[in-house]
């Protein structure tokens, strides 16, 4: 979050004092704004501190702004805090993804959401491999990609299974490039002897209940949508809705 306005030094020095700002603190800092203009020299960002002691400057435009974590019990004021960042970056002309247990849905008309509804029995296509263009992009996205894959597994990855996740994905898009899918990448899983197929064989386990129908295809997001809102509810906290969590995570 940053400021509508340019900070005093003395203001400056009294908000990154504030340890924790909390709803009602924050709340007096709105609306939100997540740019200034160019030619007001002062800080870019919010000033806040981190639970060690350390300061930070918090501005969603900024490469180095990895992401932010809003916690509080229900009722305190944090889904309010986030729909001010969100309606601000919104506001100026940013895009961006609403993953919610509890549908908004006042929220989203008003800011023109293109709402997709994740339910079991009708599948959308999230398969991230179907995005990839050429051998140069696969390889910048790779990381992404394993990560997914990994991530699909209950235990942690083994320095074998980092390997193979690379072997088996790569296999499976330059066979089938924008057609594969999480079904070839478990068939070449299995051709990478005993603990690919151990790999594939707990993948298609975990996957039973969800079914490959949301790995594979070309992926039908509507991935330019300024603002997409994803509503998962029916899923009902399941592992099913975790697993289609992590990968909407990687086409991200």
């Amino acid at each position: 979050a940053a400021l509508p306005w340019v900070l005093t030094e003395r203001e400056l020095l009294a908000v990154g004092q504030v340890p924790v700002l909390t709803t009602s603190e924050l709340a007096q800092l709105l609306p939100l704004r997540t740019s200034l203009p160019p030619q007001r020299t002062a800080v870019r960002g919010l000033p806040l501190r981190t639970l060690d002691g350390e300061r930070l400057q918090f501005n969603p435009h900024h490469p180095d702004s990895t992401g932010t974590l809003i916690l509080g019990q229900a009722g305190a004021g944090s889904s309010f805090v986030s729909n001010a960042l969100l309606a601000a970056h919104l506001q100026e002309g940013g895009t961006a993804w609403s993953l919610r247990q509890r549908p908004a849905p006042v929220f989203d008309a008003v800011h023109r959401a293109q709402t997709v509804v994740l339910a079991p029995g009708a599948p959308v296509s999230l398969n991230p491999l179907s995005l990839v263009t050429n051998e140069s992009h696969f390889f910048d996205t790779l990381p992404l990609l394993r990560g997914w894959l990994l991530s699909l597994m209950q235990e942690v990855p083994s320095e074998f299974a980092v390997m193979a996740a690379e072997e088996a994905l790569f296999r499976a898009w330059t066979a089938h490039r924008s057609q594969a899918g999480l079904q070839e990448v478990l068939a070449e899983l299995r051709n990478l002897g005993v603990q690919g197929a151990c790999m594939a064989r707990d993948l298609q386990s975990q996957l039973a209940s969800l079914g490959m129908a949301w790995f594979s295809g070309k992926c039908n997001l509507p991935l330019a949508a300024p603002y997409l809102s994803l509503d998962p509810s029916a899923f009902a906290s399941s592992p099913d809705e975790a697993l289609i969590c992590r990968t909407l995570l990687a086409l991200h």
